[in-house]
């Protein structure tokens, strides 16, 4: 019986090592990211312009797809999905901007900035509780 127990045990240790590998993997993998992310957002939005803000829409409706492929570790995947949905509401945010700026209504485009930069503080939270996450166990 004790024999048993020893066996099962040392061929759960590995099982248990991979899940922490697939993590951090997952981790770097993320970080990597959202780090082009920013790289490209700050070169796209340079010129600030209606056409740079609606590149910055797709950018951040590419990158919330991204991030939702990419991750498996179910102690990641929570933070991950918050976090994705956040940058996922970035999009419509800058594409909403971008059309006021294009239609010259300052009203609406005051507005739309008011929505983008609250998007962007949720974006912020959740940029937080996801590093949170992977840091754990470091």
């Amino acid at each position: 019986m004790i024999r048993r127990t020893r066996i099962a045990l040392l061929l759960t240790l590995p099982l248990l090592g991979c899940s922490r590998v697939r993590e951090v993997r997952e981790c770097r993998a993320l970080s990597r990211v959202v780090r082009e992310t920013i790289a490209a957002h700050e070169r796209t939005t340079a010129p600030k312009s209606a056409a740079s803000y609606r590149a910055a829409s797709a950018l951040y409706a590419d990158t919330a797809k991204k991030i939702r492929e990419m991750v498996s570790a179910r102690t990641i995947a929570p933070a991950a999905e918050e976090y994705a949905a956040a940058v996922a509401a970035l999009s419509p945010a800058y594409a909403a901007y971008a059309a006021a700026l294009e239609a010259n209504d300052s009203a609406r485009a005051q507005s739309a900035l008011d929505e983008l930069k609250a998007s962007s503080t949720r974006e912020q939270a959740a940029s937080q509780k996801l590093e949170q996450v992977c840091q754990r166990g470091y």
